[in-house]
């Protein structure tokens, strides 16, 4: 038998979980600070013969910049329209400027949908990947971290991490992995819960900003005074040795010491970075009663999705040459401004 929770979860930083694919300008278009994406292949298969044929020859002739202009011009967005994302004044003024620039691929990497609805949703899969991180570090910081370093030493990089949990979690066959006791539905966001914004990389050693050309449609966040409420349930197996308050307290005290670290490393000596992490430091300090915090989805960082003292992280030194150590050196931030992936979970 199972117990199950009711879980009302909000969003305190920006979330982006994706889905491996990126929108092109021939799938949409920005008007009044909208981003309309559209069914290219079924505007194309219901119009006129005439319309068509002029189409094909603009294909055939691989001119890229007049495909652009013929969507433009012809499509009837609110017939042929899947969804519509607000974007941010920046987003749409770089659109004006580079739509017809060949040089620029304008992509832009969507929220995961149901492919049904077209409703954005977070995936049960990522929660419970985020809860189970917080339960690993949790569980080897009552463990023999140097006895379980030497074994995973044995073993294929590759294979290294599997290992890891299993000794820390003390099991061997997948079939008794003790999160096969745990399952959590998909939630479901709101209509216009999300935006299409611009991510950056910020360098504390330099204290610089760098483009990594990514537009990326995210949830708001209570940090930027806009938070996503959304409910989920997740139910335990009544025999499983993982509970509701064992994730409580595995979850607060990991993530809070990621926030912490990633205050005095990246944010602290920034004055603007410097107050949104007070914000949510804030925030961690005064959780309810039956609450903790999460990091979900993309650009949440090694760090917080890894083992402590078990990481090896990818980081590219001098020379653009890649070497592993514990720590990465840079984070990725909304808006010039926001970490992400941080939610706050309650029961």
């Amino acid at each position: 038998m199972f117990q199950t929770y009711r879980l009302s979860c909000r969003t305190l930083t920006p979330v982006h979980i994706g889905t491996g694919e990126v929108l092109e300008p021939f799938n949409y278009h920005m008007q009044n600070n909208t981003l309309f994406v559209f069914n290219l292949s079924q505007f194309i298969s219901s119009a006129e013969p005439k319309l068509r044929g002029e189409f094909l020859k603009i294909i055939d002739g691989n001119d890229i910049v007049g495909l652009r202009q013929f969507i433009r011009k012809h499509i009837d967005l609110e017939k042929y329209s899947l969804f519509r994302i607000k974007v941010t004044p920046e987003i749409a003024r770089e659109y004006e400027v580079k739509k017809d620039d060949i040089r620029n691929q304008l992509l832009i990497n969507p929220f995961i949908r149901n492919e049904t609805t077209g409703i954005c949703y977070i995936p049960g899969s990522s929660i419970k990947g985020a809860i189970r991180t917080g339960v690993l570090n949790y569980v080897l910081r009552q463990k023999d971290r140097e006895k379980i370093k030497r074994e995973i030493k044995k073993e294929k990089p590759k294979w290294a991490a599997q290992k890891a949990e299993k000794l820390i979690l003390n099991y061997k066959n997948p079939t008794d992995d003790p999160f096969r006791a745990v399952k959590i539905s998909d939630a479901i966001l709101s209509e216009n819960a999300t935006f299409v914004g611009e991510v950056f990389n910020y360098n504390p050693s330099r204290k610089r900003f760098n483009s990594i050309d990514m537009r990326v449609e995210m949830t708001e966040g209570e940090i930027c005074n806009k938070s996503i409420d959304f409910n989920t349930e997740i139910s335990i197996l009544r025999e499983s040795k993982i509970s509701i308050e064992m994730m409580k307290n595995a979850c607060n005290q990991f993530y809070k010491d990621i926030a912490q670290y990633e205050h005095r490393k990246f944010y602290k000596h920034h004055p603007d970075l410097q107050e949104v992490s007070i914000r949510l430091l804030n925030i961690i300090e005064t959780l309810p009663e039956n609450s903790f915090i999460i990091r979900i989805g993309r650009f949440s960082h090694a760090e917080s999705m890894t083992i402590e003292g078990l990481r090896r992280i990818s980081v590219m030194g001098k020379g653009r040459r890649f070497y592993r150590q514990e720590e990465g050196t840079t984070r990725n931030l909304a808006l010039q401004k926001y970490p992400m992936g941080w939610c706050l979970v309650e029961w």
